[in-house]
């Protein structure tokens, strides 16, 4: 039977509450109105809807995974974002995987719907039981995105982050006057006195206010409790913080809503640096509950029996892992361990002992500068030297003394404060030159 009504997909995903920034909602609703969605909605059609995700992204062992734009069950066409469902297979499958020693969520979305949340934070939470599980926040995790990123282990954000909105709200209209005006009045026939409550043209009563707002309090509960548990934060704080608000990386490191400032490259290495000393250990699977299981049709579907009994072979890394890993190095130490099929690992450990080999040879030939620094001044200099190897090496006890071998110690110190070990390898050099 042919039909000109409109079918618009998961339509009714827009008309329930939003954790969500408001400008961004308003932004969202005024794109909706102005489109012609007759058109849109058949160019969406030709296109096609996307097949089921595995891990989109991987770096070494850790797998990316992207949560940007409107946050929904079901990927918007307009507007973009990202559907919930599909984000949830993606943690299931990175952590069932036995080639993912740590998952990195990278969010950079303004919230979206408070269906489907939930779900996806519950989601991360579990994966965090069997891996490490970090998010780094690139410019905005809002309302239903920080209530996802509040379930990571870790939270890492640049600094012109806006994180927390933690709030939840919902909208309807009284359009009764409007209707008034134009010489209509609407009669809801209803069995049950909410029923047909915000039917366009009928007056909202404080009755119907009431009991939205007894909803919207129900859902923003589950925010809060979600947040509290995620962070271990005491509810009673939360509830402070919940007040809508969002806050510039600075504050909300201040607050308690992050646990870092960074970028996004150095988040990605110390994420390996924990992910490998667990990875031993690791549990491997997920086990399964009835609530969940819709979600693993897909994947199990399609994945592999697990018969064999041998640990996988780690695999070679790419040229753009080893860059990543190997902070300084040069094309030549590159090519060399790509030629040699190295891991990340394998890679890093190279790459250290490459670096003591380099300072070992350049004291053994005074005058020869191997990074080209300026010659010190006399005393002032001296002094500037003394301090920054002073702190170069205070700051490798202090990652030692937190478990990690000297090596390792080194990488983190380098990693977190490239100036510094600039600073130490000049200072190295001065040294070398004045014997």
């Amino acid at each position: 039977m042919e039909t000109d009504q409109l079918q618009i997909p998961y339509y009714e995903q827009w008309l329930g509450p939003w954790a969500m920034l408001p400008d961004a909602f308003l932004q969202t609703f005024d794109l909706f109105k102005k489109l012609d969605l007759h058109l849109h909605l058949d160019a969406q059609q030709a296109a096609g809807r996307p097949g089921p995700a595995g891990i989109t992204q991987q770096a070494g062992e850790i797998a990316v995974i992207d949560l940007t734009g409107k946050l929904m069950k079901q990927a918007a066409s307009m507007g973009g974002g990202t559907s919930t469902v599909q984000a949830r297979r993606e943690i299931r499958a990175a952590a069932s995987s036995e080639k993912v020693a740590g998952i990195l969520l990278r969010i950079d979305s303004p919230g979206g719907t408070a269906a489907g949340t939930q779900e996806l934070a519950n989601e991360i939470a579990a994966a965090g039981k069997l891996k490490p599980v970090w998010a780094y926040v690139e410019d905005m995790a809002a309302s239903a995105a920080y209530w996802a990123a509040s379930q990571a282990d870790r939270i890492v954000a640049n600094a012109t982050a806006i994180v927390g909105s933690i709030g939840t709200y919902g909208v309807v209209q009284d359009l009764s006057g409007a209707a008034a005006m134009q010489g209509v009045k609407v009669h809801v026939v209803r069995a049950g006195a909410h029923k047909g409550a915000g039917t366009p043209g009928t007056e909202i009563t404080a009755e119907q206010l009431a009991d939205m707002q007894r909803i919207v309090d129900g859902l923003n509960e589950h925010f809060l409790v979600g947040v509290s548990s995620g962070r271990a934060m005491v509810l009673d704080r939360v509830r402070e913080l919940a007040d809508g608000r969002a806050h510039l990386a600075g504050d909300a490191l201040n607050l308690g809503l992050i646990d870092e400032i960074g970028s996004f490259d150095q988040t990605l290495v110390k994420l390996q640096t924990i992910a490998n000393r667990r990875s031993p250990n690791m549990q491997t699977s997920l086990p399964e509950t009835a609530v969940d299981a819709a979600l693993t049709v897909e994947l199990t579907a399609t994945a592999a029996p697990v018969v064999a009994t041998e640990t996988p072979q780690p695999q070679a890394a790419s040229y753009g892992e080893i860059v990543v890993a190997c902070v300084g190095a040069d094309p030549a130490f590159i090519c060399s361990q790509l030629a040699a099929g190295a891991t990340v690992t394998v890679a890093q450990s190279a790459w250290m002992a490459e670096q003591n080999a380099r300072i070992a040879a350049a004291s053994q030939r005074p005058g020869v500068d191997p990074v080209g620094t300026k010659p010190s001044k006399p005393q002032q200099q001296q002094s500037q030297d003394t301090d920054a190897a002073r702190q170069w090496h205070d700051a490798i006890r202090e990652q030692m003394a937190a478990g990690m071998t000297r090596a390792q110690a080194a990488r983190a110190v380098a990693v977190e404060n490239p100036d510094l070990q600039i600073a130490f390898i000049a200072a190295h050099n001065a040294a070398v030159r004045n014997q």
